[in-house]
């Protein structure tokens, strides 16, 4: 299956599980290209690529939660053919979680969820996605420790990263769910950096009201991005977390007997 977006960087179609990852606000799913060399051979990691970024740059970028959840799930629909988890970060949580949902009430819901700097809402506040540049660019490195020095210092890059961004932050600040839609079935970890400055441990505790079952709370000596600095650490969390069901889906398997 060939489909610019998705991003699959090891190949495993014996796999027995699947793990699916959304990106962070202005990312593309290469941030997960060195995930899969933390997980075992019989777990495949499948990333969405969004459209306005890399190979995907001359497509306008979404920039409505709604439009992005149905863009991932069409996509990975094909995929669904095995057990598998979600996994979001910052933006992706949010994408992760509500694509949860809808799988949810079609009685296919993830066999986990894991989130991942981010909470679930957030109270309205000052919307950045349309102030001008210099400033935009302000507000994200002093809310997120947002971009990196070496874009930052290539202002041709910056300008290609600048479209993606705003489309997700407007997704993000015009994103209202109801207050009572239904909660989450799916296990669910919360995961979250300690020198996190925009999302603090009262923000990651509130995924507790999202959820039905079971909801647990990592965190990592970490900023905003601790998924880079910690990627070892936070891929073992959820490999030990998935062990269960990775049994279970060995026992089945007549290729494992």
């Amino acid at each position: 299956m060939s489909d610019p977006r998705i991003f699959r960087p090891a190949p495993r179609p014996a796999a027995a599980f699947r793990l699916f990852c959304f990106p962070y606000a202005g990312a593309g799913a290469p941030v997960f290209r060195l995930w899969p060399q933390h997980l075992p051979e019989t777990m495949e990691l499948i990333a969405f690529h969004p459209a306005g970024r890399g190979h995907r740059l001359r497509e306008a970028p979404l920039d409505t939660i709604g439009g992005m959840v149905e863009a991932v799930l069409e996509a990975f629909e094909p995929w669904m053919d095995r057990p598998f988890a979600f996994f979001g970060h910052s933006l992706g949580a949010i994408v992760a979680c509500e694509a949860a949902r809808v799988l949810q009430a079609r009685g296919r819901a993830p066999a986990h969820l894991f989130v991942s700097a981010r909470p679930p809402q957030r109270e309205p506040g000052e919307a950045i996605h349309q102030l001008p540049d210099e400033e935009f660019v302000y507000a994200l490195n002093c809310r997120y420790q947002g971009i990196p020095a070496e874009i930052m210092e290539h202002p041709d890059l910056l300008e290609l990263l600048l479209p993606p961004l705003r489309a997700d932050f407007r997704a993000l600040e015009h994103f209202h769910p109801p207050a009572d839609r239904p909660k989450i079935t799916s296990p669910t970890t919360v995961f979250g950096g300690t020198r996190d400055r925009r999302v603090l441990m009262e923000d990651l505790e509130a995924w507790g009201d999202e959820t039905a079952r079971l909801c647990r709370i990592q965190t990592f000596e970490g900023d905003h991005f601790f998924i880079d600095s910690h990627r070892p650490a936070l891929l073992a969390d959820i490999v030990a977390t998935l062990e269960p069901r990775l049994a279970a889906t060995r026992s089945t398997d007549p290729a494992a007997v």
